[in-house]
């Protein structure tokens, strides 16, 4: 698929795709991804080529630590924060 709108470096191909240098990658958002299996489930995302969004509400720490880790691997992942 190519992608079909530029920002900056990263192109938009759909909402769950982004391209970074012609490369498609699928991003997906993992809830409570800071601990336990959440933390789990978005590692086994990251290594199975997914970008990842790390939620987490009240671990700030732990998924700073884990997207760090994962990050200092190669991996796409990124934290945030948010109350759901």
């Amino acid at each position: 698929m190519k992608c079909k709108k530029q920002f900056g470096d990263c192109r938009i191909a759909s909402a769950s795709q982004i391209c970074y240098d012609g490369i498609m990658k699928r991003t997906v958002l993992v809830t409570g991804a800071s601990i336990g299996i959440g933390a789990a489930i978005a590692e086994r995302f990251c290594r199975d080529g997914y970008q990842v969004a790390l939620h987490y509400r009240s671990h700030k720490q732990e998924a700073e630590t884990l997207c760090a880790r994962l990050v200092g691997e190669g991996l796409i992942a990124a934290p945030f924060y948010a109350d759901l």
